[in-house]
């Protein structure tokens, strides 16, 4: 299952239409749109909306290890330079590799094992609307790092929202962050005022079938990692004693052995035909998990 969550239904509306989605109504506090493969939430704005729809969608549900959320939304690009014209930036789509909360300086990193057709950006999450007049103000007394330092140091886009630091932090008790993809398309330059409901129905439906295309791919990914969940999770944690970090360990490397083509069966194969398998222990275990990830993971 894709998750998708979008804080506005403007923002989610060409999903809605691109994927086909229904109203749920059989949920009250969150409009839900969904079909078998797919659940859109509209948030609403801020942190408190976007933790509390995390949380009420994903303990109706519960989500498994080989399911995806995907924070699709507008935000804005925080210049480099204010002379420098941005105006061919609209509606450019850009996967987030790394997010600073302001309120309190904490940094998060999806884990991002998957290739996209989306260039690479940082995103920074605020609790209100940023402006041209307000840029190196977005920070609190809490936040470490001032925005103009951060301007000057980030080698990929800027942007600015208000609501994924959260949604990341209420998510991650359901999901790893190997599961959380943020895509966010700039719909203005520091500029709120020149926002409308069209315009941001326009933007976020400009590169929508690249978008879906991706979740698309993800899906597959889901379906072909649900298989391997339950081998992780069957007789080969019984043979590795696995404990629940275990678990959870190898289910990540599942998928990241599938979406990276590696013939995880044939190397288990190998382990169970020189005798490494079945362990002896839970201290075997962990020296197996170990050699899996150097062999595998940092080959």
């Amino acid at each position: 299952m894709i998750y998708f969550f979008s804080a506005l239904y403007m923002e989610a509306r060409p999903l809605i239409e691109a994927m086909h989605l229904r109203k749920d109504p059989s949920f009250t506090a969150f409009q839900i749109f969904r079909n078998d493969t797919v659940c859109l939430t509209v948030t609403g704005v801020g942190a408190a909306a976007a933790s509390a729809a995390a949380a009420h969608v994903f303990t109706r549900i519960g989500p498994g290890c080989a399911d995806f959320l995907i924070n699709f939304g507008s935000c804005a690009l925080i210049p480099e330079n204010e002379n420098i014209d941005y105006t061919n930036i609209e509606s450019t789509v850009y996967i987030c590799r790394k997010i600073l909360e302001a309120g309190s300086g904490r940094c998060f990193y999806p884990d991002m094992f998957f290739k996209s057709p989306f260039d690479e950006a940082e995103l920074i999450t605020g609790q209100r609307a940023v402006d041209k007049n307000n840029i190196d103000n977005i920070e609190s007394r809490f936040c470490s790092v001032p925005i103009r330092s951060l301007r000057e140091n980030c080698h990929v886009p800027l942007l600015y929202d208000m609501e994924a630091a959260a949604l990341y932090q209420a998510a991650n008790y359901f999901i790893g962050p190997g599961q959380m993809i943020f895509l966010k398309t700039v719909s203005d330059v520091c500029d709120p005022q020149d926002l409308s409901p069209d315009k941001l129905y326009r933007i976020c439906s400009e590169h929508i079938g690249e978008t879906v295309k991706f979740a698309e791919k993800l899906a597959g990914i889901s379906e072909m990692t649900k298989t391997d969940d339950e081998k992780c999770r069957g007789q080969l944690c019984e043979d590795m004693h696995c404990s629940e970090t275990m678990k959870e360990m190898l289910a990540a490397y599942s998928r990241y052995f599938s979406a990276a083509g590696i013939d995880f069966d044939g190397y288990l194969a190998k382990l169970y035909g020189d005798g490494t398998l079945p362990c002896r222990d839970k201290r075997a275990g962990c020296a197996v998990l170990k050699r899996i990830h150097d062999e595998l993971v940092l080959k």
